[in-house]
């Protein structure tokens, strides 16, 4: 995308990029333009939405049918006034359990992706209120687990960048699946059940293809900041 349809159009609503081969979406797209409502970026060839989405909390209508997506951002979750979405014609398996949190969501078309495994394709293919209904039961377990987690990094007096820091190979920018597994259990010695390591992988695995990055990790993983009133 050309710098200057940012610097220019900060207080836009409307984008209409259609067919134009676009590859990427730089994350400073929805860190500027954060009044848009509409975005169509139907027809073209991005791989990926940035994982900045959810900053645009104005967005109504989101258009990404027939590009080569593998994944939503669990960042989409952030978008409380969505109500249509249009991913037609790409590449996913799963959608992110943030999803349930798309209350305003009262459109959504996913034909022709792959099989879906989260939710299951017999459940997406009842519809929105059934696929809502799953989402939101994945992300309360993976929730509560992630509380789970954090209690036993507070025992530890340890940071979630430090356990990722951890788990993954020096230098790495994601795990997989059985490299998470191992180390928490036999390595580091969690005392966290399987079964809570298991939705939580649920929660972090954006794209279903069993690897989480560092950047997913550290948002879905993040404590919450606490302010503090200083009393004069």
């Amino acid at each position: 995308l050309p710098d200057v349809l940012l610097e220019e159009s900060t207080g836009v609503k409307i984008i209409n990029l259609r067919v134009n081969d676009i590859i990427s979406i730089p994350d400073k797209f929805c860190m500027k333009l954060l009044h848009l409502e509409e975005i169509d970026l139907g027809f073209n060839r991005l791989p990926a939405l940035p994982p900045t989405l959810g900053c645009l909390v104005n967005l109504r209508r989101l258009y990404v049918n027939e590009n080569r997506l593998l994944a939503l951002p669990s960042s989409i979750g952030c978008l409380k006034k969505l109500d249509s979405l249009n991913i037609d014609k790409n590449q996913l398996c799963k959608l992110p359990p943030t999803m349930a949190k798309l209350t305003s969501l009262w459109k959504l078309s996913l034909k022709l992706n792959k099989t879906f495994t989260l939710p299951p394709q017999d459940v997406v293919d009842k519809g929105l209120a059934a696929i809502r209904a799953c989402l939101s039961k994945v992300l309360d377990e993976g929730l509560a687990s992630r509380s789970v987690l954090w209690d036993e990094l507070d025992q530890r007096q340890m940071t979630v960048p430090a356990l990722f820091l951890a788990i993954g190979e020096k230098g790495a920018h994601r795990i997989d699946w059985h490299t998470f597994e191992e180390r928490m259990k036999w390595e580091l010695r969690f005392k966290i059940p399987r079964k809570h390591l298991v939705r939580l992988w649920h929660l972090l695995d954006e794209t279903g293809g069993g690897y989480v990055s560092n950047r997913e990790f550290l948002y879905l993983l993040k404590r919450p900041v606490l302010l503090h009133t200083v009393q004069h």
